[in-house]
């Protein structure tokens, strides 16, 4: 559930990219990047559940949500939403 959340978040922001309308605090690069990290951190924990993957993957989805806050194509409710889950991912 927590990835597929993490999932919509990214389309979201990348399909609003996409159209243009991302502002000063919307890097299209930053988000790209930290997208693609998150993207490769989430495959890797899916196919591998180890304790380092996890890690990883919760590092990514911290990043990726610190770089989309403040977009206004994604909701501060939704983000903070992702953010608690975030800091609730046990990593084991």
């Amino acid at each position: 559930m927590k990835k597929l959340f993490s999932l919509l978040l990214m389309v979201g922001a990348m399909s609003c990219a996409k159209e243009g309308n991302l502002t000063s605090t919307c890097n299209i690069v930053d988000l790209s990047i930290a997208a693609g990290t998150l993207s490769d951190a989430a495959s890797a924990y899916s196919v591998s559940p180890s304790k380092e993957n996890c890690e990883l993957y919760k590092a990514a989805l911290t990043n990726y949500l610190n770089k989309v806050d403040g977009c206004p194509q994604v909701s501060a409710t939704d983000i903070a939403t992702a953010k608690k889950e975030a800091d609730e991912l046990s990593c084991k």
